[in-house]
């Protein structure tokens, strides 16, 4: 079905004439659209004019972000992979399903393969981060070229010039989106590296800023950060010393209090580093971590609470080897407490192989955390020390990996995918 974004609509029109709503105070109408699932509430859209004007407020839209994010439903967030050319989404409720049965592989009527832009013009995607509902892509050209769209170790890399590759932003939902202009400082049809990369909300001035880090390859350093601003339609280029090749693979950025966090090694070891959202300058600022001999940090992430944490390798080849400390109190080092203690043998066995990845991708309420691998899901219970794992045989070998929630967030495009399908 396809939404309709203009208030003269045939649909609107005749749907207006067939239904009336005047009975219903607007107070209500506003409180019962806030509570519906996105796709019921573009649905409505349709009913009347005063529900279209009232559904395509941006304030509206932000109200029902709001109440979806504080309600803190697994059933609201998604699990989206990118595999090859193809995306693969799946909501959290219906993979702990999935990893709680006797069942090897995750039923394919959970999954939801996402169409999305520029499809059938490119060889592959790359997820580059999530906020809010929009989803930023690295879409790679599908002209006939030699070069590898990745290295190794799993980099994205650009190429000897043949591909047009280019960036995009996407509201799944709403199937809005934005294609991202070339940035005066790089070109990504060219061999590049980049090992850091993310999307996050600017409060302060209502913008939402793309963010990726190029590295050299020949020094492994990161000459700079690329910033993308949605509402000035911008780059802006920061030169950083900061090395964000710390982890096997392009780092994506952790969302903890609206700023993006990723592990990086800075002039005097290795930090946290973070994009300040509310200070113009320096724009990139670092979160110390605990001070523990020998512990490995692996890479950070966020528990439940919206607790900033990392996932850390103690070395021990005895039993709970692999460890998670959560900064309880934002910024002050000396809250750093080690949340839990993990001897699991389906997680502390392949800890640390060569080609592993492991993520915190979510973590409920009751505790339980949900590790993503390279080719699986496990699910941790820390209560009972026990760990399910689900292999994603049936996704393929994802090479990128986002949380994003439903909204009704707009890119101010005007441009949807399918519109002239």
């Amino acid at each position: 079905m396809e939404f309709p974004s203009n208030p003269k609509s045939p649909m609107l029109r005749q749907r207006g004439g067939a239904l009336s709503t005047s009975k219903i105070p607007e107070e209500l109408c506003h409180e019962i659209l806030l509570r519906s699932p996105v796709k019921s509430v573009l649905k409505c859209k349709s009913v009347c004019k005063s529900w279209f004007f009232m559904i395509s407020n941006p304030s509206f839209a932000k109200f029902h972000l709001q109440r979806n994010k504080t309600s803190n439903s697994s059933n609201n967030i998604r699990l989206l992979l990118g595999t090859g050319a193809d995306l693969h989404s799946i909501s959290y409720d219906s993979l702990v399903s999935s990893l709680s049965s006797e069942s090897e592989e995750i039923e394919d009527s959970a999954v939801i393969r996402m169409p999305y832009p520029f499809r059938l013009d490119i060889s592959r995607v790359a997820l580059f981060g999530s906020c809010d509902g929009l989803v930023f892509l690295w879409l790679l050209d599908n002209a006939d070229c030699f070069c590898p769209p990745e290295n190794d170790v799993g980099y994205y890399t650009g190429c000897c010039g043949c591909r047009k590759d280019f960036l995009c932003i996407w509201n799944p939902a709403t199937r809005e989106y934005k294609k991202i202009p070339q940035s005066p400082d790089i070109d990504l049809h060219y061999s590049i590296c980049i090992c850091m990369n993310g999307v996050a909300y600017d409060g302060k001035n209502d913008d939402y800023k793309l963010v990726i880090g190029i590295c050299c390859l020949k020094t492994d350093l990161t000459g700079q950060v690329q910033i993308f601003s949605l509402r000035s339609n911008s780059w802006l280029t920061i030169h950083t010393h900061y090395l964000f090749t710390y982890s096997n693979g392009p780092e994506c950025g952790v969302l903890v209090n609206g700023n993006l966090h990723w592990l990086a090694k800075g002039e005097c070891g290795l930090c946290i580093v973070y994009l300040d959202n509310i200070s113009d300058l320096p724009p990139f600022k670092e979160i110390q971590l605990p001070i523990v001999p020998k512990l490995e940090f692996i890479t950070a992430g966020v528990l439940e609470e919206g607790c900033l944490c990392v996932l850390a390798d103690n070395g021990d080849s005895g039993l709970a080897r692999v460890e998670v400390w959560e900064m309880q109190v934002y910024g002050v080092r000396e809250s750093w407490i080690k949340r839990y203690a993990i001897a699991n043998k389906t997680i502390t066995t392949s800890f640390t192989n060569i080609g592993s990845s492991w993520k915190i991708m979510w973590s409920f309420r009751h505790g339980k955390i949900v590790f993503l691998d390279s080719f699986r899901a496990v699910l941790y219970d820390p209560k009972h020390g026990t760990a399910m794992e689900q292999y994603l045989d049936n996704l393929a070998d994802f090479k990128s990996e986002v949380d994003f929630i439903e909204s009704l967030v707009s890119l101010d495009s005007g441009t949807y995918w399918g519109q002239n399908d």
